[in-house]
């Protein structure tokens, strides 16, 4: 809008202004999602009233005379470079993002006497294991390469985590099956994040088993409500999203794939099998106990409207951040010794609300010929998830 918008640091009336633009918008939609649906068009309305007047505004201070700070410094192409940049330097630095190894408390301690089962610890996405026992022969970490010949668990590279939740599901079938042969105790599941769609995907195709409990830390709150197409291919939902995203991984991991792709198995087994992962992720499973962790950022995640018929606990802290915790523990615990547990914040709610308006809406399961045979109910048009299979 200016002639040398490109350098300078902008004034605090753009900063202003802008921002306040943002708010409106954020609010409005909250307000939209919250309201009747019958609501929703004049609220729409009077955002967008608001939203003119304010780029109004803010055109006209980019346009004033100013004298700005650092006039001589390419802000906006420095900035552009250090947002592109940053994740790319993050993800490829040894050491930076790389904590220590993945042992949760679960692994680290032993279970209580009174804890009736053995457990199968699934670690999520990205995760590597190199064979490290856990404190208690009742809890072993699940293997994304499997058993060995004497049906240990085998390390594992991230890599392997990359697999379709297909294959994870039957190495997953049978680790279950080994534990129980060997302990004689019922089996329980405890799995992060991807880990959590790898234990579901298990409950729902291997209905009679051995499981009897199942946690589910950190899982994604109605994943596959997009698609795009494979590679190499030019027609279809997405075709355009695919290949940005592609070309932003290629970008990002320096073109290692190794490190992650939206093309790989895991991902495209989400979004092939969308329908039953949109719908059903968060549901009860006839015969066994299921709770769901959730961090709260996972709330800026999930779309306003119900989400889970299971009991919940929900937590502040960012995805994957609750296993590490002493508190969560102690509820895992408590469940697996047959407590009820729920524990639902207010805030949760609120922040679905706020971030509503950032979110595409969902596509609709009968649009998409690869999801429109699906039997499975599609929450994007009830708002309710766990729906009856036609």
């Amino acid at each position: 809008m200016a002639q040398e918008w490109w350098r300078g640091l902008p004034t605090l009336a753009q900063y202003g202004w802008t921002t306040l633009n943002v708010v409106v918008i954020t609010v409005a939609g909250a307000i939209m999602t919250a309201v009747p649906a019958w609501w929703s068009l004049p609220v729409a309305a009077l955002a967008g009233a608001g939203n003119g007047l304010l780029w109004r505004r803010s055109v006209a201070v980019a346009l004033e005379p100013v004298n700005p700070r650092w006039r001589r410094l390419p802000v906006a192409p420095v900035v552009g470079v250090l947002v592109l940049i940053t994740p790319t330097t993050l993800l490829n630095v040894p050491g930076i993002l790389d904590g220590p190894a993945w042992r949760p408390p679960i692994l680290e301690q032993p279970l209580p006497e009174d804890v009736p089962q053995a457990v199968i610890v699934i670690a999520g996405h990205d995760s590597e294991y190199r064979g490290e026992p856990s404190a208690d022969p009742r809890v072993e970490r699940y293997s994304y390469e499997g058993l060995d010949s004497k049906e240990a668990p085998l390390p594992y590279r991230p890599e392997a985590t990359h697999q379709s939740l297909d294959v994870s599901a039957v190495r997953l079938a049978s680790h279950v099956d080994s534990l129980h042969r060997r302990t004689r105790l019922p089996i329980a599941l405890v799995g992060q994040s991807e880990g959590a769609l790898v234990a579901r995907t298990y409950l729902e195709k291997w209905p009679a088993s051995p499981v009897t409990d199942a946690v589910l830390l950190s899982p994604l709150v109605m994943p596959g409500r997009a698609y795009y197409t494979p590679p190499h291919t030019t027609e279809g939902w997405g075709v355009v999203t695919g290949y940005a995203m592609r070309a932003v991984f290629q970008l990002w991991f320096l073109g290692d794939e190794a490190r992650g792709h939206p093309d790989e198995p895991f991902v495209r087994s989400i979004i092939i099998d969308a329908p039953f992962y949109r719908n059903r992720i968060l549901c009860p499973v006839a015969g066994i106990r299921v709770i769901a962790f959730l961090p709260t950022v996972s709330a800026i995640e999930a779309p306003p409207g119900e989400f889970t018929q299971v009991p919940t606990v929900q937590s502040p802290a960012f995805h994957a951040g609750l296993f590490g915790s002493q508190d969560i523990h102690q509820l895992i615990i408590n469940f697996l010794q047959g407590e009820e547990i729920q524990g639902r914040r207010r805030e949760y709610a609120i922040l679905q609300h706020l971030g509503a308006a950032w979110q595409p809406p969902p596509l609709a399961l009968s649009l998409n010929p690869i999801w429109s045979a699906s039997i499975e109910g599609d929450p994007a048009f009830s708002g309710k998830v766990c729906q009856e299979r036609n």
